[in-house]
Order: structure tokens, then C-alpha cells, then sequence
């Protein structure tokens, strides 16, 4: 299972989450959680970048969804359990984004525990095994 935001870069999460589907000889599935208020097109860079991520998940042979939903970490889990997911790739997140995505995977990993979570690099596209810090585990999902 892919995580993915509407940025083109994602292309590379879609193309890390293929490599690890055939190594698995599994399905792969490419996910974006976009909250209730948010206008997925009337901004017209991200409706791009929506359609070409679409368009890369296809040729990757896997279904992207759109899930809308105020709380990402329980839709995240809700989603994996329910498609019988192994593996998780997000990207790398920086700045304030950073504690935003702790959070989030630590909440994913309490809901759905067993998966293998990667966080793909941003600058070296290098796929690392994601381990929690033992004080974000306890850590609840923002509400917002």
C-alpha cells in the first residue's frame, strides 16, 4: 500500500511500492486521504498532479483510491486491514511536516499492527525500514 499526497514526486512512492508488490508477488494499491473541506481540483496544479498520479498507479498495474476523511491515520488502517496490506510506503516529510507524520504512522502501526512500514527518502529515493521512537508510540493522532 502506497500513501500518497498530490504532488507529481509521489511517482516515486508508486514505483518503491511496485518493486515491493512483484518482490512479494502481491497487489498493490495507491492511496490519498484528503480531509473533508479540502477541494481536490479547484486548484489546478494539484488536479494535475492527482490525474498523473493515476495515470503512474495504473501503469504500475495497482488501484489508487481517493478516501476522504478528517482522521488520515484511521482511514490509513481502516484501508490496509480491510485489503489485507503487509507494507506501507510513505514519504519523507519535512520541517513541521515531520511531527505530523510521526504521529500519523505511530497511530497506523496501534490500529494495524504488523505492517512493515518504509519511509521513502526524499533526495536519495533510498528505502528504509521505518522504526518508531518509543515516545511518538504514545502519541494520539491530531485532531484537527
Amino acid at each position: 500500500m502506497v500513501c500518497v499526497t498530490m504532488q507529481r514526486s509521489c511517482q516515486r512512492l508508486i514505483r518503491e511500492g511496485e518493486r515491493i508488490a512483484a518482490e512479494k508477488d502481491a497487489a498493490l494499491a495507491v492511496v490519498h486521504v484528503a480531509r473533508p473541506e479540502d477541494d481536490l481540483l479547484g486548484n489546478p496544479d494539484e488536479g494535475e498532479a492527482l490525474n498523473y498520479l493515476f495515470t503512474v498507479a495504473s501503469e504500475a498495474k495497482a488501484q489508487m483510491q481517493v478516501l476522504r476523511s478528517a482522521k488520515i491515520a484511521k482511514s490509513l488502517a481502516q484501508f490496509a486491514k480491510e485489503n489485507g496490506a503487509t507494507d506501507i510506503v510513505m514519504g519523507q516529510a519535512r520541517g513541521r511536516n515531520q511531527a505530523v507524520l510521526r504521529s500519523i504512522l505511530g497511530e497506523v502501526e496501534r490500529q494495524a499492527p504488523g505492517l512493515t512500514v518504509h519511509v521513502i527518502q526524499e533526495q536519495e529515493n533510498e528505502l528504509r525500514p521505518y522504526v518508531p521512537e518509543a515516545s511518538m508510540l504514545l502519541e494520539p493522532e491530531p485532531e484537527l
